[in-house]
């Protein structure tokens, strides 16, 4: 999201629409969200979202030029 919409709560609502959305209508048990761990905004609106901290993910993400990054994955069950 944009720096000029940061702050604003929107991907905090987000998630907790689409969580609902996910566990209410869908019937699905478990989400993951997969962050890299400079990312702590991120990190802070999956924890306030009820997303836990599950494991490092080797190598996770592949990047045009910079390798491969570890990925944090956090999990939320129904």
């Amino acid at each position: 999201i944009g720096k000029k919409y940061q702050g604003r709560g929107w991907v905090s609502q987000s998630i907790k629409a689409f969580s609902d959305f996910a566990f209410g209508d869908l019937g699905l048990n478990k989400l993951h969200i997969i962050i890299h761990i400079s990312n702590l905004p991120s990190i802070k609106v999956a924890e306030n979202a009820g997303f836990k901290w599950i494991r490092t993910l080797p190598n996770e993400f592949v990047t045009t030029g910079k390798g491969s990054l570890d990925m944090e994955l956090y999990e939320k069950e129904r």
